[in-house]
């Protein structure tokens, strides 16, 4: 057999064999996101269909630069897809997304790393890039109706660290194409290219400090520079479309030195207040005791320089754009620190590939276990909180049922006791007592309804007079104005009372018109 057979031979005998991993994380990925996969809402879903509507959240989005997310919501609405399919569409396409990340991490780290059959180093470098793509902090990725625009975020920043650290001709071109694409989608994952990119220049230039040191930087600038592009492409559509939705000032220096601590403390600490209570902490400790052993015995000192850079940036880079916010209006979610929820993960992944920790056995064994422990937790996270999303969804539409029927019942009961007390008074012509809503039509008998209106006025009693808006008031009820009374639950039977009363004792009224 020719060696060119051999190595088709080879080649789809690979592509079978990615095909069939990715086949399985899809498959583990879809277990773990099912609940998205029926409808569920997060507060700005309710906006899209109840308050805002397509037209206003898509201005909404091109205000804060995520031109992408723009794009999905003018789709939708060109296509006229209906509402429940979009969202439940987008979350199935974004879990696709995001465990095409995972695995494109997976694969391009198996490749460099070069582990060939090994089955075992295998299923770990699987569990670390889980538990940077899968993490805590990506898991609202999938709660809004852009899931499918921040998943893709996600890819193109994933995606842009392994074309950026291949050997691909105008790696360039296509890292910058990808970084923009990723700002335009949703800015903050730009943060995960930077990180993940750090650890591959890492591992790829170990033992040249000097080249690591200017691929360091030149990274660092071009995330600068797109977080900057992200910045000016937002206050221009800001400015272009007079819609500024986010207030931006620059803080004092003991402001900023305030939300640094106050946000670190959040993060770091209290982790999100997401149970157990400090887990990912402790877990960062552990690495970190790991790395100081591998340093100790490998005595080469600069990978102190890059483990605190790795640490520092994905505590910090989440805080940073809150430098820009007044402190009232200042808000931390979880997706807005997923660079945080990655680091765990990702000082796995340079244990990996730079100390290469995992050639002690012990230190094997016990990465494995942390390992195996934040693919446990980040799994289960995103079971739990998937299912307390439906189910506080679920809470939310029946308490919102609750209220919307009360509200009905007490408007009906007060409409009730209104066209009651008013067929008690000769000189009072209902109109619509049959009607449903809190409404109610009247006139006084002689009386033009804007006198009725004024004369009522003078008492603090508002009603509206004229035909509303109804042109064919004439043909329907033989009359062209009326008074109107609206009622609704903010209104009292004391309130009704005085109205009474004051219709009653209208002898003045009379008087001057008559």
């Amino acid at each position: 057999m020719k060696k060119a057979e051999v190595q088709m031979i080879e080649k789809k005998k690979n592509n079978k064999n990615q095909m069939y991993i990715f086949f399985v994380m899809l498959m583990f990925a879809v277990i773990i996101c099912s609940n998205f996969f029926r409808m569920h809402f997060s507060q700005d879903t309710y906006c899209i269909n109840v308050d805002y509507g397509y037209d206003r959240y898509i201005k909404h989005f091109l205000s804060i630069g995520r031109i992408l997310g723009a794009v999905q919501m003018f789709i939708t609405k060109k296509l006229n897809i209906p509402f429940e399919t979009m969202v439940i569409g987008s979350s199935v396409s974004a879990t696709i997304l995001l465990t095409l990340s995972w695995f494109m991490l997976y694969s391009y780290t198996i490749k460099i790393a070069k582990i060939g059959e090994n089955k075992k180093k295998q299923l770990l470098i699987a569990g670390i890039t889980f538990s940077i793509i899968f993490n805590f902090c990506t898991f609202e990725t999938l709660v809004f109706a852009e899931a499918i625009v921040l998943a893709f975020s996600i890819l193109c920043a994933t995606l842009a660290s392994c074309v950026y650290t291949s050997n691909l001709k105008r790696k360039n071109i296509y890292t910058a194409i990808l970084i923009f694409l990723t700002i335009l989608a949703y800015q903050t994952s730009t943060s995960l290219f930077l990180i993940i990119t750090l650890v591959f220049i890492a591992f790829k230039n170990k033992g040249n400090i000097k080249e690591i040191l200017k691929k360091s930087i030149y990274v660092g600038l071009i995330y600068g520079v797109s977080m900057i592009l992200g910045l000016l492409i937002t206050k221009f559509l800001g400015n272009y479309l007079n819609w500024v939705e986010r207030e931006t000032t620059l803080l004092s220096i003991k402001e900023m030195i305030q939300t640094i601590f106050k946000y670190l403390d959040f993060i770091v600490i209290k982790n999100f207040y997401i149970e157990p209570k400090g887990w990912n902490f402790i877990v960062i400790i552990f690495l970190t005791i790991i790395f100081i052993a591998q340093v100790i015995k490998s005595k080469e000192y600069f990978h102190i320089l890059e483990y605190i850079v790795l640490v520092a940036l994905c505590c910090i880079i989440p805080i940073l754009p809150l430098m820009a916010i007044p402190i009232k209006d200042q808000y931390m979610e979880t997706r807005m620190a997923m660079v945080f929820g990655a680091l765990a993960g990702t000082l796995l992944l340079y244990l990996i590939l730079v100390m290469k920790a995992d050639e002690t056995k012990v230190i094997k064994d016990i990465i494995s276990i942390i390992t195996i422990t934040l693919f446990v937790i980040n799994s289960i996270y995103f079971i739990r909180s998937s299912s307390e999303n439906i189910a506080t969804g679920y809470i939310d539409r029946n308490i919102a049922k609750s209220i919307i029927y009360n509200i009905e019942k007490y408007e009906r009961e007060l409409k009730e006791y209104l066209i009651k007390k008013l067929q008690e008074i000769d000189k009072v012509i209902l109109y619509n007592t049959t009607s449903k809503g809190g409404m109610t039509a009247f006139n006084l008998s002689g009386i033009f309804s804007q006198d009725t209106a004024l004369y009522l006025d003078h008492y603090n009693i508002c009603v509206r007079a004229g035909n509303h808006c109804a042109k064919v008031l004439k043909e329907e009820i033989n009359i062209k104005n009326t008074c109107r009374i609206s009622l609704y639950f903010y209104n009292t039977k004391e309130e009704i009372d005085k109205l009474i009363e004051v219709l009653k004792d209208s002898k003045d009224l009379y008087k001057i018109v008559l």
